[in-house]
């Protein structure tokens, strides 16, 4: 009698079987839920760092170009010139352009239209890397067309030099090059929204993507709230993943330009 009772308690009940497949149904629920929870965490960091990287690249980009150009008037025509909806002032109709497509709706943050900026850079005619000089301010730049290290105004350094073309300053000498920078936001050719550099009416390159908005104020628009010799830029992104979840992100910068210092 003794030996059949402990066989009989030597395997599992019922009971026992039914509660540990419910434990056991409990425990792997749960790693699922959180290895759903981690993946989704996981895309979301991707998603934002993506769009964060992207912010970085636009503004390296514009504080390079912006800190170099300054506030003039050329042939008539004031520089920065800031427009929306890419139509832009008189004179300048060589910058239009179909601005990039939008998602944002009424009561969004990043809605609102395009702006695009366009303005003079120093000229680089010998591809030096350093701005062009008119060192004795006699009208034809001193460059280095020849690679021997050598400044001059010799024809095999100065090349085909076209006065119209550029724009020399009468106090420092240096050299503006009238083609003109643009930074506007443009659909791609993969179908996402570009922030684009584009100079003398070429496109240059692609600085960033999934722009929602790119928006470019003044002093007097900002309500003098930032200098008079600088620009406020907000920049808007906006991704959707494979998962149709909407990431979004901004990033504001002030950007003082070369005539003048922050006050």
């Amino acid at each position: 009698m003794m030996k059949r009772n402990k066989k009989r308690r030597a395997g599992f009940t019922l009971v026992e079987v039914v509660l540990s497949a419910a434990i056991l149904g409990v425990l792997t629920r749960s790693l699922v839920i959180a290895s759903q929870g981690m993946g989704a965490m996981s895309k979301t960091g991707g998603s934002m760092s993506l769009l964060q990287e992207q912010a970085t690249k636009a503004q390296n980009a514009l504080f390079a170009d912006l800190r170099q150009s300054g506030l003039m008037m050329v042939d008539g025509l004031s520089y920065p010139h800031i427009f929306e909806d890419g139509v832009p002032g008189a004179g300048f109709e060589a910058h239009a352009h179909v601005p990039g497509a939008q998602d944002a709706v009424v009561g969004q943050s990043d809605f609102g239209a395009h702006h695009a900026i366009v303005f003079l850079a120093p000229a680089d005619m010998d591809n030096d890397g350093r701005p062009d000089m008119d060192l004795d301010l006699n009208g034809v730049p001193e460059l280095d067309g020849n690679r021997d290290g050598v400044l001059s105004e010799d024809v095999n350094d100065v090349g085909a030099w076209n006065q119209a073309l550029y724009q020399i300053d009468p106090v420092t000498g240096l050299v503006w090059d009238k083609a003109g920078v643009r930074y506007a936001v443009l659909d791609g050719p993969d179908g996402r929204t570009y922030l684009e550099r584009w100079v003398g009416g070429v496109l240059d390159r692609r600085i960033a993507k999934d722009v929602e908005r790119f928006l470019v104020e003044t002093p007097l628009e900002t309500g003098f709230t930032i200098p008079s010799n600088a620009v406020r830029i907000s920049l808007f992104l906006r991704r959707t993943d494979t998962d149709g979840v909407t990431y979004r992100h901004s990033a504001q910068w002030v950007v003082s330009l070369q005539n003048g210092e922050l006050e």
